[in-house]
């Protein structure tokens, strides 16, 4: 064995043996529980293992708990190494989502710094093939958690597995046609992922019941264009899943879109034969696979526009490989396609090419000057006045409570300062919307819809967007709260029509405006009208889920019953009271708080209302 041989063995020996814990997850051979849409399995075998934290045991305390004021904890989705995901109701919102914790135990200065970098890296991306991150905070007990979409759906592993081993041909074609195209986005906007595997991608049904792949949990990812500004990833640190890491990963190296590319060969490995392409009984040994074996292709027999495209992302180098994601797309979708590696194109003259590799190296040291280090160099040491404040105002609010008063204080003078100086707009509207969200948080209501429309102010600058959509939202929502129906009615509108143009009509965001809008109206006393709307969003919601297998399915009947018991049509009330509350127990369960409420208020219904009905709806939800 080679002095080289041996020094990447004892690198790959220390990352299995000395620092467990920057390998997230890494089942060395398939894990055999199903796998949570957000949370890593990781396996623990002799070989691989890792040290079990508080939190982990600790789990369920949080179920049925209300943190942040507004996500009531309805059940734990799992735990991976780092974190615990929950199933939670965004209480103000009215939906369900998913609310990722971090463990305990990597609640040092660097591990919340690493957790807010998830968050600012996951709240960029905004794709049909990326499950999205919308919030981040701290708790009341400073904690960093991340809200997401909760998506509803199995693993690509569960799918894998489902199906005996592989999947068909045609089948893997449109799901990883789909994950490259959110990968595309990622990519485009900056972001590597690190950590693709079958387990973060999630195979949902859209409005038409076709399936629809979702990559979830960009927990290890990073955003390349500030990875030296943000300082959190040390050289030789490894991140990853040993089945499905890069050679560079691997080693510790810098990792970067092909080790992505990678990746989805690894993936597109496995769903076409049930295995990884490197499989052994040790973690260790799996690493050393991916750095110096080659994928045994010979026992299959694939399409050959699939075997070059599968050979083509498991070159060992990353100059090797498909350069771009798009390549290994156009070589699965179209087997006359003839995109090139680069390996195999023509070569040149070894002089030449010296010679243009010397032009190359100047002239891209001369461009890191100019586009990498001073970007990246000017808000660090030259930030200009309103962004130094406002990340003060940001480090002060991540401590929490106690903290938020000197958070409103720096939040204060970067507006005055950004306002002063004339900022671009692009900057103060994100400084209006941190502070607004912040204000409401904190209880603030006045600051925050002041600085809320300041942020819509700015956001009308721009082509409308979803964002746009969720401040009406965000404001509709504090209205409401305050009981100022006249202005939630306005802003909840808004919030529908904007949803509705972007998104669609039968989307879960959309709802969630419609859901305000009757909020509105119900407290207008426009019941006929919040009939009307509560009508429209049952007849969404149950084309969304016709299995009524969301939460969303309970809280639109809940809100038709309602309008329809103010207007005293007591009979077709009480159908929908009944539904809403045996929905609830089944998609929630019969111990949950929501469910119980529901009870409590449908029996009150029925004794005051409907007499004759309340003992055929306790048998019925007795026997449910």
């Amino acid at each position: 064995m080679s002095d080289e041989d041996l020094k990447q063995q004892e690198h790959l020996k220390f990352v299995v043996e000395g620092s467990p814990d920057h390998v997230d997850g890494g089942p060395v051979q398939k894990a055999a529980a199903a796998v949570s849409p957000f949370v890593d399995p990781f396996a623990t075998n002799d070989n691989f293992s890792f040290p079990e934290p508080d939190d982990t045991r600790d789990a369920e305390a949080l179920v049925g708990t209300t943190i942040a004021g507004r996500f009531e904890i309805l059940s734990v989705l799992g735990s991976g190494g780092m974190s615990t995901v929950y199933k939670a109701r965004h209480l103000l919102l009215d939906r369900v989502v998913a609310v990722k914790f971090i463990h305990g135990g990597q609640l040092h200065a660097r591990g919340i710094q690493r957790f807010q970098q998830e968050a600012k890296t996951a709240t960029a991306l905004n794709h049909p093939n990326i499950a999205a991150v919308r919030e981040f905070g701290q708790d009341e007990q400073n904690r960093p958690y991340l809200v997401m979409d909760f998506v509803e759906g199995i693993s690509l592993q569960d799918a894998i597995d489902n199906a005996g081993g592989k999947l068909p041909v045609e089948r893997v074609q449109k799901l990883i046609t789909q994950v490259c195209d959110g990968l595309k986005h990622a990519h485009d906007n900056g972001v590597i992922h690190r950590d693709l595997k079958p387990a973060n991608i999630i195979i949902a049904r859209n409005s038409a019941g076709e399936e629809t792949a979702k990559i979830v949990d960009f927990g290890i990812a990073k955003l390349v264009d500030e990875e030296k500004e943000a300082n959190l990833t040390q050289t030789g640190e490894v991140f990853g899943t040993p089945n499905y890491m890069s050679p560079e990963q691997c080693l510790g190296k810098r990792a970067d879109k092909r080790s992505d590319i990678y990746s989805m060969g690894c993936v597109t490995f496995e769903c076409l034969t049930g295995l990884p392409p490197f499989v052994s009984e040790s973690a260790l040994q799996t690493l050393m696979s991916h750095v110096n074996d080659a994928p045994d292709f010979s026992t299959f027999k694939w399409p050959p526009n699939l075997h070059r495209a599968v050979q083509g992302c498991l070159e060992k180098k990353p100059e090797d490989r498909w350069q771009k994601i798009e390549d290994f797309k156009q070589c699965i979708e179209d087997p006359s396609a003839k995109p090139v590696l680069r390996h195999q194109k023509k070569s040149i003259g070894v002089f030449k090419l010296a010679l243009i590799s010397v032009a190359a190296i100047v002239f891209a040291i001369v461009a890191a000057v100019v586009v990498v280090i001073y970007p990246i160099a000017r808000p660090i040491f030259l930030p200009n006045e309103w962004e130094a404040l406002s990340r003060k105002a940001a480090t002060e609010k991540s401590l929490g409570p106690n903290n938020f008063a000197s958070a409103t204080s720096f939040y204060w003078k970067a507006v005055r300062s950004a306002e002063k100086n004339n900022a671009p707009i692009a900057q103060r509207e994100a400084i209006y919307l941190d502070f607004a969200r912040h204000s409401s948080t904190s209880g603030n209501f006045d600051t925050a819809i002041k600085f809320f429309n300041k942020a819509l102010e700015a956001n009308l600058q721009h082509r409308e967007n979803f964002d746009r959509g969720s401040i009406h939202e965000w404001l509709s929502d504090i209205y409401n709260q305050r009981n100022q129906f006249k202005q939630g009615l306005e802003h909840a509108r808004e919030a529908v029509a904007i949803k509705k143009r972007v998104l669609g009509k039968y989307h879960d965001y959309t709802v969630t405006s419609l859901f305000r809008l009757a909020q509105a109206l119900e407290g207008l006393g426009q019941y006929s009208e919040a009939e009307k709307v509560g009508r429209e969003t049952l007849e969404i919601v149950n084309k969304l889920y016709p299995n009524a297998d969301s939460e969303f399915v309970p809280s639109a009947e809940w809100q038709l019953g309602s309008a329809l018991h103010h207007e005293g049509k007591f009979e077709e009330a009480a159908e929908h009271y009944i539904r809403a509350t045996l929905v609830s127990k089944t998609v929630l369960g019969p111990d949950n708080s929501a469910t119980k409420n529901d009870v409590r208020k449908t029996t009150k219904f029925l004794k005051t209302h409907m007499p004759a009905k309340l003992a055929e709806f306790q048998r019925n939800y007795d026997a449910q």
